[in-house]
């Protein structure tokens, strides 16, 4: 099992997670004003050109002569691409608090998968809180839904989201030997930023340069963006990377936990989300899961 620098690898687990949570809530203040797809062209837009920045100033952070290449471009096809489209129209038809919660999915997710994948043993211990967390998930989808908050759609886009991003933290791992946080990151902003626009350019078609002459004159949207795309993109990856690169996987997703408990706070604080105690129960119920699972030897 890889152990190579565990307080590392924590540290790094803890800042990734702290922005992630923190990037629901400006997603839903940039999608109150723009698209879905011209909120993520700008995101991965402005992390690309970041990013090479950087690697123009320090040319030996990026040296992939003579790697393979397709196995980058697989971990680009998880996430950002299938993760960063689901996740935007989840959170679009949902909330950020919700949203956060799916993600806590992550780590039981992934740990299915590293059974399935890397033939790691499922304990049956574990089985039983992975059970109370999807019920969790029931019990808040069926609460918000009554209200209108959350629509069938954004929860399927959600359940696609979790998905992808375990298979992508299982990817990132086996990777970490062959290319460095930075080229892994790097790579993720290249296929983000291509394929983002393209999409945009197909679903908006002849509005796409009114929608993004009136993103940019927007401050509450350039201002997300620059968070999502500066911090969350850039930082949030590459600590992501980190952490899986030092922790094994099962260690790394388990600090996922912090990212619904920053969103949950933050939305009702900063957007005002609807809160309630059947609301809290769930939430307590996923995050209980979330946390045995992660404990059980």
């Amino acid at each position: 099992m890889r152990e190579q620098n565990s307080t590392k690898g924590m540290v790094a687990a803890i800042i990734a997670n702290t922005i992630f949570g923190l990037s629901f809530i400006f997603s839903k203040i940039a999608l109150t004003y723009t698209e879905p797809s011209m909120m993520l062209v700008l995101r991965f837009g402005i992390a690309f050109l970041v990013m090479s920045a950087i690697a123009l100033i320090r040319k030996d952070c990026l040296s992939l002569r003579g790697k393979p290449i397709l196995p980058l471009l697989a971990l680009g096809l998880c996430n950002p691409l299938i993760y960063f489209i689901c996740e935007s129209y989840g959170i679009k038809y949902t909330n950020a608090s919700f949203s956060g919660i799916m993600i806590a999915l992550i780590p039981m997710v992934s740990t299915v998968f590293s059974v399935i994948f890397l033939k790691e043993e499922l304990k049956k211990s574990k089985v039983k809180w992975i059970l109370l967390a999807l019920l969790g998930v029931i019990i808040i989808t069926v609460t918000q839904s009554t209200g209108g908050s959350i629509q069938l759609k954004g929860v399927l886009f959600m359940v696609v989201a979790v998905i992808s991003a375990s298979a992508f933290t299982i990817l990132s791992a086996s990777l970490a030997d062959r290319f460095t946080s930075f080229e892994r990151t790097y790579i993720m902003m290249v296929v983000g930023m291509t394929a983002f626009f393209v999409m945009a350019l197909i679903q908006l078609r002849g509005t796409f340069g009114s929608v993004f002459l009136s993103a940019v004159h927007n401050g509450r949207v350039m201002g997300a963006i620059v968070f999502l795309s500066v911090i969350c993109s850039i930082a949030g990856f590459f600590c992501n990377n980190v952490a899986v690169a030092e922790l094994s996987v099962q260690r790394a997703t388990a600090f996922t936990n912090l990212s619904p408990v920053i969103s949950v706070v933050a939305g009702v604080l900063v957007l005002g989300e609807n809160f309630n105690m059947v609301y809290l129960v769930g939430i307590l119920m996923i995050l209980l899961a979330i946390y045995r699972v992660n404990r059980v030897s």
